[in-house]
């Protein structure tokens, strides 16, 4: 009976100090994924085209495969790389970096305003 109670009380004590508060779970969970991120992006699509001469002719097309890295590793120091899996990885002629590398680049945050990024990015295009 002894030995029972020992073993009981052994347990409940390891469990009692192993809690963490609920916001140091979470905080500590941010910090962890915040450093390495992987996101796989696919668009596909089911295309029907009618024609007079042939009829119908239905498909499913592949659009786009993308894989992306990106984080922080740490408060000031960031990078991000996404690549397309379904592109050709021939070399471009300026660089010689493959073509279906969209992004590749790492930063520095200066401060709040200003940031330093040096690698290969998109342009931007847009209006507002």
């Amino acid at each position: 009976m002894k030995n029972l109670y020992l073993a009981m009380a052994f347990l409940l004590g390891g469990v009692a100090l192993a809690q963490q508060g609920f916001q140091e779970q979470i905080d500590e969970l941010k910090q962890k994924s915040d450093k390495f991120n992987v996101f796989l992006n696919f668009q596909s699509s089911f295309d029907v085209i009618n024609t007079q001469d042939v009829g119908t002719e239905t498909y499913f097309k592949a659009r786009q495969l993308r894989l992306e890295f990106r984080g922080n590793i740490n408060e000031r120091i960031f990078y991000r790389l996404r690549h397309r899996l379904n592109k050709s990885n021939a070399g471009a002629d300026l660089d010689n970096l493959a073509r279906a590398t969209d992004l590749m680049y790492a930063g520095f945050r200066l401060n709040e305003k200003w940031t330093l990024t040096a690698g290969k990015m998109c342009p931007s295009v847009g209006w507002f």
